[in-house]
């Protein structure tokens, strides 16, 4: 029987040294949706125990490989000394990277000429870099250290790419995070350019509206055809209409396995659709519309007086889906509102029932379904929402035959444990027969506050 460490073998020292490196819990893409600010995955403590393991004997640091290292780097002067005096054996063990250098950094490449000329030797540093961590497959970008808008002058992406051909072979993650809405078009290009194995993208156009944020969505898209991208997260400016964007990602990325779509005004998260949910009878099927553009103003408005097109735009969202013949989980932050019944219609009492019975009735679908008091006597709390999600959810499901999982959203201005506005969620999934589509509500939802969930990708002027 083994008495120690060393006594174990070689293939039981690899299985324990499996689990004390934590990359095998961190997926690919480790990024979040806009809205979820989550610590960043790209942590050294990730790999902290497994090279306190290497340090035991020169036996173990035989067997357990370097592999599998997370780096952030943070400082141009940092970038460049590891570009020079970097050990070969760890940069090849770099999988994932965290690049935040500040624009503020004083480049020592910088000759005091205008900046336009300084940007390709900047860049080229850069990328000499990355090219040299033949590992690497997930790239965060937080600070661009091309960002310096001290000036007015704008290089074209031209002048940069041509000055950089050799790839990053095996990069497949990608997030641009840089808060500087002057790099958001520009700066996902470049790296998507050299990446032709990327499947995972997660970046943030500027806050423009219609026509400018469907040309930069178009322009960043268009060159990840290649790549036929299976994950993207995106950000949306709340005037912006939703399947303007929906449609150039559908056109532009057909085998998008996941999409996540955030919708913010400034760094307030906002619904990217508002899904009306009607009900008219406690029987009858529930009726949906659904706006995308400037929704705060449809909140109180009754159903049957939504603007015109209503009908039109759920529709268009389901056929535009529907084209994502791959897609499996979606979580496009679509909020519900469930529209106040007009009880003088829906209850219509016969002269065999006693008064107390009418009452009974109607005071226990009142509690189920009015959307004033968000809450249910007999249900449980938001027990309301389940019919009008389950209904919403299958009709999402039967126009998109791959799809697995979903999510719906619901915004509350007051909540009790944060003390301020929050927004909840619920999951669902399908399960499919040949004929049929059945949906699975999760019973407990989601609470995030708002100001947890708040995003400043892209909206910069002045960092």
């Amino acid at each position: 029987m083994p008495r120690n460490l060393l006594d174990l073998s070689d293939e039981i020292i690899q299985r324990i040294a499996y689990f004390v490196h934590y990359d095998h819990e961190v997926p690919i893409p480790s990024f979040n949706p806009h809205w979820a600010n989550f610590a960043s995955e790209i942590s050294p403590k990730v790999q902290h125990d497994y090279l306190k393991l290497r340090l035991v004997s020169r036996r173990l640091r035989d067997i357990c490989t370097l592999k599998n290292l997370y780096m952030k780097m943070d400082s141009w002067q940092k970038l460049l000394k590891w570009s020079i005096k970097g050990p070969e054996q760890v940069k090849k063990a770099i999988t994932r990277l965290v690049l935040d250098i500040s624009r503020r950094t004083q480049h020592p490449l910088s000759n005091g000429s205008r900046y336009q000329n300084d940007m390709v030797p900047i860049w080229i540093t850069t990328i000499d870099f990355l090219r040299d961590l033949t590992s690497l497959r997930e790239l965060v970008v937080v600070g661009n250290p091309l960002c310096d808008h001290r000036n007015d002058e704008r290089t074209t992406l031209d002048d940069i790419t041509n000055s950089v051909q050799a790839p990053l072979p095996y990069l497949v993650s990608l997030s641009i995070e840089t808060k500087c809405e002057h790099c958001v078009d520009v700066v996902p290009r470049l790296f998507i350019r050299l990446a032709p194995a990327l499947k995972h993208l997660k970046f943030a156009p500027p806050p423009e509206f219609d026509r400018m944020a469907k040309s930069v969505v178009k322009r960043v898209l268009s060159d990840t055809v290649n790549q036929e991208l299976k994950t993207l997260s995106i950000r949306n400016f709340n005037h912006t209409h939703k399947n303007t964007i929906l449609a150039e990602i559908v056109r532009l990325c057909p085998h998008l396995q996941e999409l996540h779509m955030a919708t913010y005004s400034s760094s307030v998260v906002k619904a990217s659709y508002l899904l009306h949910c009607l009900q008219e009878t406690a029987t009858s099927d529930w009726t949906f519309k659904m706006t995308d553009n400037n929704y705060d103003g449809y909140r109180m408005i009754e159903f049957d007086n939504l603007p015109e097109g209503s009908d039109q735009l759920l529709n268009e969202f389901l056929v535009t889906l529907s084209q994502l013949k791959n897609l499996r989980v979606l979580d496009c932050l679509i909020e519900c509102e469930i529209h106040s019944i007009d009880w003088d219609l829906v209850i219509v009492p016969s002269k065999t029932e006693r008064k107390t019975d009418y009452q009974k009735y109607r005071s226990s679908h009142k509690a189920i379904y009015d959307p004033v008091l968000h809450k249910a006597t007999n249900k449980g709390s938001y027990g309301h929402f389940e019919s009008p999600l389950r209904s919403a959810a299958k009709l999402i499901a039967q126009a998109v035959p791959s799809l697995e999982k979903g999510y719906f959203w619901v915004h509350e201005d007051t909540e009790e444990v944060f003390g301020l506005s929050s927004w909840m969620r619920w999951e669902w999934t399908c399960k499919r027969t040949i004929d049929q589509v059945t949906i699975a509500l999760e019973s407990d939802f989601e609470r995030f506050s708002e100001s947890w969930m708040s995003n400043k990708d892209g909206q910069s002027k002045d960092l």
